[in-house]
């Protein structure tokens, strides 16, 4: 049998209290929280991006798609494509041409609208015809 100061000197330094294990718990919780909501920030983020780029592809595409530029007429045209609602408005880009140009500049803008409600315009000019 060991003397009664030594059988307590070895059970004060045997192990730990409840206490520091439930403050390293606490400890632990705490950044595995943390690590928690930079995961679900960092693919929120990763999810707008594929939206955006989504909007972005079908606005190339419905740019690609105009007619030549000598049959671009003004007006607006709207479609669904692929379940993204669009627009193109072709509108005279300057108000004040002169009659004797054949080309006159026309202003494009592609909107278009995902279902989620995101929404992406891409604006550009391009050459016409004079209508008569």
């Amino acid at each position: 049998m060991c003397a009664f100061r030594l059988c307590n000197a070895s059970r004060s330094v045997a192990g730990f209290t409840i206490v520091e294990a439930l403050a390293a718990l606490a400890i632990a919780t705490a950044m595995l929280a943390a690590i928690g909501s930079l995961m679900s920030t960092s693919i929120k983020g990763a999810r707008r991006i594929d939206d955006r780029m989504v909007l972005v592809e079908t606005a190339r595409t419905l740019a690609a798609a105009l007619p030549p530029r000598g049959d671009a007429t003004t007006g607006v045209t709207s479609g669904e494509l692929n379940g993204i609602v669009w627009r193109v408005d072709i509108s005279p880009l300057l108000r004040t041409a002169s009659d004797k140009q054949q080309w006159v500049p026309k202003r494009v803008r592609i909107q278009v609208k995902s279902s989620a409600g995101t929404s992406f315009a891409l604006e550009t000019a391009r050459l016409g015809r004079r209508s008569q």
